[in-house]
């Protein structure tokens, strides 16, 4: 019968290291019957970061990073990011911009030097800011409205405050 070499169960029961039977036969009906080893590489192990870790519509761009932690024993030889939205980076540690309020779901793509490849998947959940304005203060050590801060204004790429006098 014939196996779709897509199908990931064909793998189930191979050896490494051993000798594995491989039976291939075309439509003419010829047949190869042979052994081969089948070789294992080890997968490294990736972390991946991306700053600011709250990401605010008011100010949507992330830098991403990436550190392998088997550097010493696998090295990367190319990636790649998908983040989520459409855009991909070809750069090692790129800063993206996020255009709207949304959850995206985005892909660290690698290889290896031995040319094995995976993913790893990351979410950039970029949410809007709630200020919270006061519209009044008194600076009279109360400790009751002495000073006049406005919440999550650092969320905001640029701000600016003109404050009158009645």
């Amino acid at each position: 019968s014939l196996v779709d070499p897509n199908d990931s169960s064909f793998a189930i029961g191979l050896c490494p290291e051993d000798q594995n039977p491989l039976f291939i036969t075309d439509e003419l009906g010829c047949t190869l019957d042979t052994f081969y080893i089948l070789e294992m590489f080890d997968e490294p192990e990736i972390e991946i970061d991306y700053t600011p870790d709250s990401v605010y519509i008011q100010n949507p761009t992330v830098s991403f990073t990436y550190e392998n932690l088997s550097s010493d024993s696998i090295e990367i030889v190319n990636v790649s990011w998908d983040f989520g939205d459409g855009s991909k980076s070809n750069i090692p540690y790129p800063t993206h911009l996020y255009l709207a309020v949304e959850t995206y779901n985005g892909f660290f793509k690698y290889t290896t030097d031995d040319g094995c490849s995976d993913s790893i998947p990351f979410i950039v959940d970029v949410r809007e800011v709630e200020l919270k304005v006061p519209n009044v203060f008194t600076p009279n050590g109360d400790g009751i409205n002495d000073f006049f801060e406005i919440k999550n204004l650092d969320s905001y790429i640029s701000n600016e405050l003109a404050i009158y006098n009645r």
